[in-house]
């Protein structure tokens, strides 16, 4: 018998036993053996490919996440993944040959005549929605894809359904509905205005807290835009900067304009919303309204100034009415002294005296002067400050230039003392730091607000500097002019001088007759 008849059974048996890629030589004979043992060889091949495909399925069908079913064509489970078991606490065996509607916790309807009916015989998914239970009737929403299954001959031989575990999604979803039904309590009962804008500011959602403070009915059909109620470009311009840069922004401070030109202070706080490229699409955020609370602030440091200045108006009176009185009298009778005296020595003493009485007098003047000019009380701002420039060309190597703009109005007395307490601020920082020899001080009245320009020829100072920037004297400024609505820019930089830009609104309570 033909030895390659041996090699045959041997390769067969290894087939058998799943060694699918062994294989037998060719002999040179090249007859109808080696035709047989070529066809046995390319029959290894295709069972080794086979096997290698159908354990990749099963690795795949194993290790899915989904459940998945296979059914037969009348609804019966002939196969089932791993997750069914793990998620439905049923072992492979149990399900075996049961129905797939069995496994439906209480259902309106077929599982499987759903799938029968509304499946298409072009091979595409039909889905539905369910619920499964488990052995201890623990529900698990499920939605299930269902194909139909072919063999290679094109008959259909069964179902095969994937069953998507939607616990965790109907748990997100509970969780969001109630979020967002927070977020509408929220947003609808909130005494502060909540609000989305798209990127040029039109406002897309308000809350009725929004409606309120924008005297805008809910029902107008004409849009607004929130950049176009801020009062000031250059507040604008700042938040659109900032937010631009830092993608938010907290308690920023910005005044409002009505349709009637009031206005009304608030605090903006406001995110940038952007879309899944990272570009800017719109804003949300919260505006309060500090209008009543600016108010209480106003009056609190217009009380506080208000005390400090009467106190000083009582110093001066009690410096100039008592000391200065008593050394005016002293000065008399020195005076008289030496007039009447004969001894030289004597006299040449009280001379000395009188001229020391002189200075002291004058210093006295200098302190009443800074603590509470007579001439502001009685004449107002321009004459105070055309004195305090004389008073201090002539005790300091400075020179002023005044420029008070005719029919200058007359302003509320308080105000009138804090814009004096400022440029005298002003003319000591020229003094003290900036090695000043000329100051400009110009006072005028343009469309509705009263503006007064400072400048020094001194040496300037680093404004970002943080000491600079935080300092007493600079916070005295600001804090002085706060109450009357006022605003100060403050330009300097080093070796160029240091410049003061005041505005205040000339409204009814900044005049000298409001109430």
């Amino acid at each position: 018998m033909d030895p390659r008849f041996k090699k045959i059974n041997r390769l067969l048996t290894e087939y058998a036993l799943g060694n699918f890629g062994k294989k037998i030589r060719l002999s040179s004979q090249l007859d109808e053996i080696d035709s047989f043992i070529a066809c046995i060889n390319m029959l290894g091949e295709e069972l080794r490919d086979t096997t290698i495909s159908k354990n990749y399925f099963d690795n795949i069908f194993s290790s899915v996440s989904d459940m998945i079913f296979v059914l037969d064509l009348n609804g019966k489970i002939l196969i089932t993944s791993e997750s069914v078991h793990e998620t439905l606490n049923r072992t492979a065996i149990s399900l075996k040959s049961k129905f797939i509607d069995t496994l439906e916790f209480k259902s309106e309807f077929s599982l499987f005549e759903f799938i029968k009916k509304n499946i298409k015989t072009n091979r595409q998914a039909v889905e539905i929605e369910t619920i499964f239970k488990n052995n201890f009737s623990i529900k698990t929403p499920v939605l299930c894809s269902a194909v139909s299954l072919y063999n290679e001959k094109n008959i259909k031989k069964g179902y095969l359904i994937v069953a998507k575990n939607l616990t965790n999604i109907k748990q997100y979803e509970i969780s969001l509905k109630e979020s967002e039904t927070k977020y509408q309590k929220l947003f609808e009962e909130s005494s502060d205005c909540i609000f989305i804008t798209d990127k040029n500011g039109d406002f897309l959602d308000l809350n009725m807290a929004g409606y309120k403070l924008f005297k805008t009915a809910k029902s107008t059909s004409t849009s607004f835009n929130l950049f176009s109620l801020i009062n000031k470009i250059s507040e604008k311009n700042i938040f659109l900067r900032e937010i631009k840069k830092n993608k938010s922004i907290v308690n920023f401070a910005i005044q409002i304009t009505y349709a009637d030109d009031s206005i009304i202070d608030c605090l903006i706080s406001a995110s940038i919303i952007e879309n899944s490229q990272q570009k800017t699409i719109g804003y949300r955020g919260i505006i309060k309204d500090i209008s009543e609370q600016k108010q209480i602030e106003n009056l609190v440091f217009k009380t506080i100034v208000h005390t400090q200045e009467t106190e000083r108006k009582r110093f001066a009176k009690d410096i100039h009415d008592s000391i200065g009185q008593q050394l005016s009298a002293i000065k008399f009778y020195i005076g008289t002294s030496v007039s009447i005296t004969s001894d030289e020595k004597q006299k040449k003493l009280l001379i000395k005296a009188n001229d020391g009485l002189v200075s002291a007098l004058a210093d006295i003047r200098n302190i009443c002067f800074d603590l509470m000019p007579k001439t502001l009380e009685n004449f107002g701002l321009a004459e105070s400050l055309e004195e305090l420039c004389k008073q201090t060309e002539v005790n300091e190597a400075l020179s002023f230039k005044l420029n008070v703009q005719q029919n200058f109005p007359s302003l509320n007395k308080q105000l009138e003392i804090s814009l004096f307490r400022v440029v005298q601020e002003f003319i000591n920082n020229a003094l003290k730091h900036g090695n000043a020899n000329v100051i400009n001080i110009e006072m005028l009245q343009k469309d509705n607000d009263i503006k007064i320009n400072l400048k020094d020829n001194g040496k300037g100072f680093d404004i970002a500097d943080s000491d600079n920037k935080n300092g007493m004297g600079l916070r005295n400024v600001k804090s002085r002019l706060l109450p009357y609505n006022g605003e100060i820019s403050i330009i300097s930089s080093m070796g160029k001088g240091t410049q003061y830009k005041i505005i205040i609104p000339l409204t009814p309570t900044n005049i000298s007759n409001a109430k």
